[in-house]
């Protein structure tokens, strides 16, 4: 009789752990004051689906999530549209720069290792930045000397100064095929669009912030990246470019016709960029990812810095990255932060929530302390400009 009662106490476990499963997974997932119910993903899927139908969206992979592990996670369409591949989990996506997290993430590593102040200023690592000009805020546009000098704190806020001179970049061939170190050296011989801590400017902060991370470890920023934070992560589908065995779960990237309500295509998977190691690794928008890879990056963050019990980035410097850095005269000055505040290498908005859209809109990552909530969604179309806010109104939507 000993054997059958121990048979029959084994599967009284087994089916209350998976009924305890079917709860947690669907019945009432609160955090805070949301409530994620098995309706409202059902809502969610259904709200991605119609996308899918009405020819807005080629395929979508979204995951939601809490310190408990994964609440929701579907991938829904097509990888490529032609040969109607259908997306499965864990497909590679274009992220651009809604990788700027981890440049910023890899620069607070340098701080909390001793090897930066976020107080130096910019020129004591690259002297080049030791005297700049910006331009005057009259009409004239005079280079008038700076008031002070740029700092690593101004460079992880936005807050440089630093500009985009389309102009200026093309004739000095900025991120094309020029090294890393040519381009932050050109950079420095434009005068700056603001004062440093006096406006925000979007992007080129961030890579300058890349050649310095070089500097300083005396290693290429994609070794890096790839050693100190993706690695530790368990990241290992995040890179710079797709190797060939890993390009069946690559898609064609389209763009939406909102006037025809049609889908057309504007980069094959074959003809990609993305399916070639960089000539030059800028460190700039240049990196593909997945939901699933994301979403390690971002339990780093929820938890504080910790995954796996395994220390990457001491608490502080996670609450610096997520809090707002702007003054309230400069929010609204870009359009970039037109209705947001700024934290370091993304957006805080005025419920507090962190998060970086990427691309013409085909990747979000958001992070939801409050509710210790993390969203990611990831596709491959861009022009859909709804999207984004169209899913985290349905997540945030009262019952």
């Amino acid at each position: 009789m000993e054997r059958p009662i121990k048979t029959i106490v084994t599967w009284i476990f087994i089916l209350v752990v998976l009924f305890t499963f079917k709860i947690t997974e669907g019945q009432d997932l609160s955090n805070g004051n949301l409530h994620l119910t098995t309706s409202k993903l059902d809502k969610i899927e259904k709200l991605m689906q119609g996308k899918i139908q009405d020819n807005s969206l080629a395929s979508v992979e979204y995951i939601l999530a809490n310190k408990h592990g994964i609440i929701d996670h579907k991938a829904i369409g097509y990888l490529n549209l032609d040969d109607r591949d259908t997306l499965k989990k864990r497909s590679l996506f274009r992220i651009y720069c809604t990788a700027h997290p981890f440049k910023v993430a890899a620069t607070l590593l340098l701080v909390d290792r001793g090897l930066l102040s976020i107080d130096d200023p910019l020129s004591k690592y690259i002297p080049a930045y030791k005297n700049m000009k910006v331009l005057s805020d009259d009409s004239t546009q005079k280079p008038v000397p700076a008031k002070r000098e740029i700092t690593i704190y101004d460079l992880l806020t936005g807050q440089s100064g630093i500009g985009t001179n389309p102009d200026f970049f093309k004739k000095h061939g900025i991120y094309r095929d020029s090294s890393l170190k040519h381009d932050v050296l050109k950079i420095a011989e434009m005068p700056l669009q603001k004062q440093p801590g006096e406006g925000f400017q979007y992007g080129t902060s961030l890579n300058v912030l890349t050649y310095l991370i070089e500097l300083i470890s005396e290693t290429p920023y994609h070794e890096f990246l790839r050693n100190n934070l993706l690695l530790p992560l368990e990241m290992y589908d995040t890179d710079f470019f797709i190797p060939t065995e890993k390009t069946h779960r690559f898609g064609s990237m389209y763009t939406y016709d909102r006037k025809d309500k049609k889908l057309n295509l504007y980069e094959d998977w074959k003809n990609s960029v993305f399916i070639k190691e960089p000539v030059v690794y800028h460190g700039n928008a240049h990196i593909i990812s997945t939901p699933s890879d994301y979403l390690n990056f971002a339990k780093m963050m929820l938890n504080n810095g910790m995954f796996h019990g395994k220390k990457i980035l001491s608490p502080k410097y996670i609450e610096m990255m997520i809090t707002n850095h702007l003054p309230d005269s400069i929010i609204g000055s870009n359009w970039h932060v037109r209705d947001k505040g700024w934290g370091m290498g993304g957006w805080v908005d005025k419920n507090g929530r962190y998060g970086k859209t990427g691309g013409d809109n085909i990747s979000l990552f958001w992070l939801d302390k409050k509710n210790e909530l993390i969203g990611i969604i990831f596709h491959n179309t861009g022009g859909n400009y709804s999207i984004f806010n169209d899913f985290m109104d349905e997540v945030y939507k009262l019952d």
